[in-house]
């Protein structure tokens, strides 16, 4: 198999072999966003946000936040500082999720997942939900959208069924929702959940 590494996700962006690109903030997650009914500044981290029009659609919207996204793929990245130059270069950051320092332990108050964990080999979850509990602070909160789905087992996107996610996750973590996702874009209907998990 082809290592998932960054000439990988570069190669797929430049030959815009990139499907799970919908061109714009997944409504999902700007739905939840709403619900963020605070003034006070959060630190939000979107790992493996490829062109990042979450963290664009926070940063135009909810400006108080802190916002951080990381990529292990330099072209998502540059195109993103491109677009919106305006953005705070520290904050976004080219680095393996999975291997982040210990200054991002405890560091997050929201992730958001999108497209992040189908992009993992399966053999890396277990490792995944560790560094988002290690990255959370308490009280924090893991949320966005998983596939609903197998696809295959060569290449991302790697899916998964329902029963195979809550085997996953940490029982650190408090499942407040987990529920098949009502606004999927069209091509995703009913091949969605949305969850929202709470460390």
């Amino acid at each position: 198999m082809t290592p998932l590494d960054s000439k990988y996700w570069n190669t797929r962006y430049q030959t815009k072999k990139t499907a799970w690109d919908i061109g714009y903030a997944a409504p999902a997650i700007v739905t939840w966003l709403l619900t963020l009914k605070t003034n006070n500044p959060l630190k939000i981290a979107i790992p493996g946000a490829g062109n990042a029009y979450e963290a664009e659609h926070l940063f135009k919207l909810y400006p108080q936040h802190q916002v951080y996204i990381f990529d292990i793929a330099d072209e998502p990245l540059q195109a993103f500082s491109t677009r919106l130059p305006q953005f705070p270069k520290s904050q976004i950051l080219k680095a393996n999720v999975l291997q982040l320092g210990k200054s991002f332990d405890s560091f997050f108050d929201v992730i958001i997942e999108h497209t992040f964990f189908c992009a993992l080999h399966p053999n890396l979850r277990t490792r995944y939900f560790k560094c988002m509990l290690r990255y959370l602070k308490p009280g924090g909160t893991l949320v966005g959208l998983w596939f609903n789905d197998f696809f295959n087992a060569l290449e991302p996107p790697f899916g998964a069924h329902k029963h195979e996610y809550l085997k996953l996750i940490p029982s650190e973590f408090k499942i407040e929702i987990f529920e098949t996702c009502y606004n999927s874009i069209p091509a995703r209907q009913h091949r969605e959940w949305f969850f929202k998990l709470v460390k």
